[in-house]
């Protein structure tokens, strides 16, 4: 399977909708070949070069299909970029953009009308000529497929913990993770309904590329309208014969909040196969709860797959078989030190007995077939099972090359082995992630991740709120410090609540201070995850200009 083999071959009896001013709109893969096909000659004939590199700023709908796929048959290579909105908190809209023009030379780029003024004078900061290309279907005749020899697609990133990359992810790496989640979820042709942002991985590869090349019935709605309305992409699955979700584990969160067991009385669930949560900690007791959920309308907690992986290796590196009952550990502990062993206290198969509380964790399953990982230590030595180390990973679908401002770079390798930079432990042969390794500090010796940290928060915190806060450290002062962001006020009762619970894992010696963000002020990530290294200097400069933040 190629990934323009539909394009050459498509169908006509299965299609993709897309969820539009409050209806379904229903487009074949005939009807959609056909328009890409259109597209590629109007944006070569409107200047576009083999090999060019252009901006998508479109939502769910048939113009990014047709948008994405024609920049790929003529051979340029689409990166597909976040809205305006949807960077806010971070340190601007402009600079981003600006800055990934300057790195890949961008000369057009395709959006929808809303959003082409704020992208022309973004990118009108370079010192060359941008140009807009149309979006939408064109009456352009069909054109021949162009060679494509060089990245197949830019994935940019905002960054964690540093500035934009342009991940050059090749032809070869995208067909070879995609049959990797060919033979993982041995696809039907009803796949299900994805509302993932595209410009993330997990929605662009998993929720998007993935049926699409497979030719399998799909729907598409907006973050905004899954979020807006839980429960009408949950029905969707309990009235049609959808076999796979894909989301993080905040997506599971809302649905549980938002939605009852009456609200899915007359619904079936029991077609759904595969639950894939990956891109973020999947936390037992919100699978737990949704698996609950579901289960007297048909559900099976054998279709509960936890998963991991990261833009690096396109996406998918591990997962739960189909049919296994996902497992969660317990180490009696909260953190999981670099460069220790843990102790595995307890094992059980996930269910919806009930919710599981702290030092639970989550297997991610086993490599992908064609896939290799290892743990290492800091001097690169293979680790034994359940001694915590770096994740590092080999195969065809690993990306090894970062476009920069400084010029094209080799992503973090050492030989073959991609160094993702995360940190982890085996277990029975099955992969438990614990954090980012840099996201991390040293107390007592121990390596404490802060995800560990905000783990522990979620039991304190109104769970509306969670996510606009978060936990930064750094070990480059006299003692250990610790900041607890949030854009919301918390409360007295809160922070006693909160220093409580932190001082137990990071002990008295570590300090622990508080910084107030404005609403919508918390730095994230394209992918919505926080920017730690500009959260702890916004604390650094506000504890130098007004003081300490305490």
């Amino acid at each position: 399977m190629t990934l323009t083999a539909w394009i050459e071959h498509p169908v006509t009896d299965r299609g993709i909708s897309f969820w539009r001013d409050e209806q379904w709109q229903r487009f074949s893969y005939a009807e959609l070949a056909d328009g890409v096909r259109r597209k590629a000659t109007q944006f070569r004939e409107a200047g576009v070069r083999h090999g060019e590199v252009v901006p998508i700023v479109i939502g769910q709908s048939a113009d990014f299909v047709l948008s994405f796929f024609g920049l790929i048959w003529m051979g340029a290579v689409p990166t597909v970029l976040p809205a305006p909105k949807a960077l806010s908190g971070t340190s601007g809209y402009t600079p981003f953009v600006a800055g990934i023009a300057g790195i890949s030379g961008v000369q057009h780029f395709v959006s929808e009308e809303r959003y082409s003024e704020t992208l022309t004078a973004a990118l009108g900061t370079t010192d060359r000529r941008v140009l807009p290309l149309e979006s939408g279907w064109t009456s352009c005749a069909e054109s021949g497929e162009q060679r494509n020899d060089g990245p197949a697609i830019m994935q940019f990133t905002s960054g964690s913990r540093g500035n934009p990359k342009g991940l050059c992810i090749t032809r070869e790496n995208v067909e070879a993770n995609l049959a990797m989640l060919y033979e993982w979820q041995t696809l039907g042709d009803h796949f299900g309904v994805s509302w993932l942002p595209l410009y993330h991985d997990m929605g662009l590869i998993g929720g998007m590329l993935t049926p699409v090349t497979a030719q399998a019935e799909l729907k598409m709605m907006s973050p905004r309208d899954f979020v807006r309305e839980p429960l009408r992409w949950l029905r969707e699955y309990g009235h049609e014969r959808f076999t796979v979700m894909v989301m993080p584990n905040f997506g599971f969160e809302w649905l549980v909040k938002r939605v009852e067991p009456q609200d899915v009385r007359d619904c079936d669930f029991s077609s759904i196969r595969s639950v894939i949560s990956g891109a973020e900690r999947v936390q037992p007791s919100t699978i737990s709860q949704f698996g609950a959920l579901l289960e007297p309308r048909g559900f099976k907690f054998t279709a509960l797959t936890p998963a991991y992986g990261l833009a690096e290796g396109t996406l998918a590196v591990t997962g739960v078989p189909l049919d296994q009952n996902a497992v969660a550990i317990n180490l009696g502990q909260t953190t999981a030190p670099f460069g220790r062993r843990v102790e595995v206290l307890l094992e059980a198969e996930i269910d919806g007995a009930g919710s599981v509380g702290a030092g639970w964790m989550v297997s991610c399953g086993v490599p992908l077939a064609g896939l290799e990982m290892s743990i290492r230590g800091d001097d690169q030595q293979e680790l034994p099972e359940c001694v915590v180390g770096e994740i590092w990973v080999c195969g065809a679908s690993v990306a090894r090359q970062y476009s920069t401002d400084g010029g094209v770079i080799d992503t973090n390798r050492v030989g073959d082995w991609l160094c993702t930079g995360d940190s982890g432990f085996v277990y029975n042969g099955e992969l438990y992630v614990v954090g980012r390794i840099g996201d991390s500090i040293k107390v007592r010796g121990e390596v404490v991740h802060m995800e560990d940290l905000e783990g522990q928060l979620a039991d304190v915190l109104r769970p509306s709120i969670f996510r606009r806060s978060c936990v930064v450290g750094s070990n480059s002062g006299d003692q250990p410090v610790v900041v607890v962001a949030a854009e919301f006020v918390v409360t007295p009762a809160e922070r006693v609540a909160i220093s409580r619970i932190l001082s137990g894992i990071i002990g008295n010696a570590t300090e622990l201070r508080w910084l107030q963000l404005e609403p919508n002020e918390l730095p994230v990530t394209t992918s919505g995850k926080p920017r730690r290294r500009e959260v702890w200097l916004r604390h650094h400069t506000a504890a130098t200009v007004d003081g300490d933040q305490t």
